[in-house]
């Protein structure tokens, strides 16, 4: 018997037989190629694809050299969602036959299936300019700028794109996703609007009107658009996460968790699923799953929040801390630096010598952290280290609930001479409340978290009382508008330095209160164990969790939630009956 036979046997249908032949001749001879490729076709047409990728992977083996069975490969690694090993694959065919088409656009697929659209973006500028008038190829390239955030570019790009190609209705549904990037959401509405006026059928433009809407605050209506474009679509992951996002915004929180399974169920390699269930779980309080779902963000692109660029291994387990160094790296925002730095504090008690690299404006504020813990900026030159640890992994590492969270009390503090120097020019009269009402409005996390400065109206009248105004940038300009509320100023020299929160941390201290939206204006007043109050959301940011007017974060920190979204009156009208009762006291 040998492989001609087998193929004669497979043309003529004899599957069975051909199967047996080969496995006959591949028992005489293991590395007969011939025989492992003839059975992987025979595996496709009975659609045993592990079993294919298994011949194919030997034949392979044997064959490093043939650019069209790694192109084969990488297929069928595709097919069985094994995205990251095709990406493998399909670079051994480039590295081969740099030219072969199929391969390139195959690699870009990949590349964005695993959550590397850098790349992929990259990959795609390269084919774009090999084949210009590819109508896939430019929407495939575009598609990949946004998903890496490369939105102006993405708009340039369509900007300069032949008639044909602009126009056409996908494009536009392109150029509409790099405007909601841009966060230029009521733009983007209307060309999502007037590709659904052409096609009421088409799911993208439902997802994506209501992607704009749900940032816009209209969460009902978006949340309608999704469920209709799920049913359009039932198997497309990324309508089913933003589905749960809505549901998510709604307070539908069981729901949502179902559809974030789906999302990870349809989508096993792309990391937003299982990173916003994680956000999820820990609002939920289901800290053991929510941790470890969390590591997700990691995976989000090159340059994802919270990988690691070092060269240095990640630390997997506490044991490994003793005795080593240890590099931590902030990330996200500032708020997050500030909250999560404490348990920096942990690994040195486990004996590590731990360096903090933090952003730049954080590092003298941190400095008074530990003495045990080096603070340095993202800047500066890393010497050498054992580990590397992304600072908002470390929670999950030390197995953190509500239960025994490190430092809530206090763990920062301010300089005494900036102290003494605001001491003196705030003076001790009157009771003194420091407000900020506005986040950082480019921020995703901003969506309904933000106030106007006028609710403070629900209290400004009672006596004695001192409204001086913490806010930083954005909202500042609000205070003029308001003059009618007196609120205070700090002046101009105010926290003007490259460092953040220094003057900020020192006026904190000589407050009676501090009342603010979520930002990181209550991190550092609850770092610094300063008297907070925080007004939330009806849905708020995970770590505010649900149901409870303390925070397990910070001793002194109380929370006023809404009862229903948007009802910030009510929120001021409890914060209002709050704060008489105190003054009362």
């Amino acid at each position: 018997m040998n492989v001609a036979e087998a193929r004669q046997q497979f043309q003529s249908g004899a599957l069975g037989p051909a199967e047996k032949t080969c496995r006959l001749i591949l028992k005489r001879d293991k590395r007969n190629a011939d025989a492992l490729l003839l059975l992987a076709e025979i595996y496709v047409r009975t659609d045993r694809l592990a079993d294919c990728i298994d011949m194919l992977t030997r034949a392979q083996a044997l064959r490093p050299h043939d650019p069209e069975l790694s192109y084969n490969l990488g297929v069928a690694l595709n097919m069985g969602h094994h995205h990251a090993q095709a990406v493998q694959a399909y670079r051994q065919v480039l590295a081969l036959a740099p030219d072969h088409l199929h391969a390139a656009m195959n690699l870009a697929a990949c590349l964005m299936a695993i959550g590397n659209a850098l790349a992929a973006s990259k990959e795609l500028k390269i084919l774009r300019a090999r084949a210009p008038d590819s109508l896939d190829i430019f929407q495939n390239y575009v598609s990949a700028l946004i998903e890496s955030g490369q939105y102006d570019e993405a708009l340039a790009d369509i900007a300069q794109a032949e008639t044909a190609q602009r126009d056409h209705l996908q494009t536009r549904i392109l150029q509409g996703r790099a405007l909601n990037g841009l966060r230029r959401y009521a733009e983007a509405a209307v060309l999502f609007e007037a590709a659904l006026g052409e096609d009421q059928t088409y799911p993208e433009a439902h997802n994506n009107l209501a992607v704009s809407l749900l940032h816009l605050g209209r969460i009902d209506d978006a949340l309608a658009l999704l469920e209709h474009a799920s049913a359009l679509a039932p198997h497309a992951p990324e309508i089913q996460n933003n589905l749960a996002d809505a549901l998510f915004h709604a307070g539908r929180f069981d729901d949502a968790l179902a559809c974030y399974s789906r999302a990870q169920a349809l989508a096993p390699g792309r990391p937003e699923p299982a990173y916003n269930k994680a956000l999820l779980l820990l609002l939920l309080g289901q800290f053991q799953d929510g941790w470890a779902l969390f590591e997700n963000r990691k995976l989000r692109g090159r340059d994802a929040l919270g990988a690691n660029d070092t060269p240095y291994p990640d630390l997997k387990h506490l044991y490994q801390a003793k005795g080593r160094k240890i590099l931590v790296s902030a990330e996200q925002g500032l708020g997050d630096t500030i909250q999560f730095c404490r348990y920096t504090t942990l690994l040195a008690d486990l004996g590590a010598q731990v360096t903090l690299r933090v952003q730049p404006v954080l590092q003298a504020l941190l400095a008074t952290l530990d003495p045990r813990v080096a603070v340095v900026s993202r800047t500066d030159a890393i010497s050498s280290a054992h580990y590397h640890a992304a600072l908002m992994s470390l929670p999950g590492l030390f197995g953190a609930t509500d239960k025994n969270i490190p430092h809530a009390k206090a763990y920062l503090t301010a300089e005494p001479a900036r102290i003494d120097q605001w001491g003196a020019r705030l003076g001790e009269t009157g009771f003194k409340i420091g407000i900020a009402w506005q986040g950082n409005k480019a921020a995703k996390v901003d969506l309904g978290r933000s106030f106007s400065l006028d609710f403070f109206r629900a209290f400004a009248d009672l006596p004695d009382l001192r409204l001086i105004s913490l806010q930083k940038n954005e909202g500042s300009e609000d205070v003029a508008r308001c003059a009618d509320l007196r609120i205070e100023t700090l002046g101009a020299d105010f926290d003007s330095g490259d460092q953040a929160f220094l003057d900020t941390a020192a006026v904190m201290s000589q407050l009676d209160l501090v009342i603010t939206s979520d930002t990181a204006t209550a991190h550092l007043a609850g770092a610094l164990g300063r008297p907070c109050w925080v007004a939330l959301q009806h849905v708020p940011d995970w770590r505010w969790m649900c149901a409870r007017a303390d925070s397990p974060w910070y001793e002194n920190t109380r929370l006023f939630r809404q009862g229903k979204r948007g009802d910030w009156a009510s929120v001021f009208a409890d914060m209002r009956a709050a704060l008489l009762e105190l003054r009362a006291r």
